[in-house]
């Protein structure tokens, strides 16, 4: 993983919307929480995050090409739906980054 994946790119982007793209589907996801891991390995910057997004389209655990509001690129990430409701469903990233 490269810088485009730290945690300071996202921190302040939180509540902030993100365009993610695979093939012909296209949604836009606000990050809602960011949560640093408890025990990252030694060398790693370990974090989780957690993005909003609407009940359609609903996204297939994947990769999306994500992009923040502002036009950043921030490259591919796995998406993972981990909760849903009648208003929308939630999508996890963890991100495990190596720190030179």
């Amino acid at each position: 993983m490269n810088d485009a994946y730290a945690k300071s790119i996202f921190e302040p982007r939180l509540n902030q919307t993100f365009q993610a793209k695979r093939e012909e589907i296209t949604a836009t996801l606000k990050l809602t929480k960011l949560v640093t891991a408890d025990r990252p390995p030694k060398g790693f910057e370990s974090f989780t995050m957690v993005f909003s997004g609407p009940r359609e389209p609903f996204l297939e655990q994947a990769t999306y090409d994500l992009t923040a509001e502002d036009g950043a690129s921030i490259g591919p990430v796995f998406l993972v739906p981990v909760a849903g409701d009648d208003s929308g469903y939630d999508y996890e990233v963890v991100i495990n980054r190596k720190l030179d």
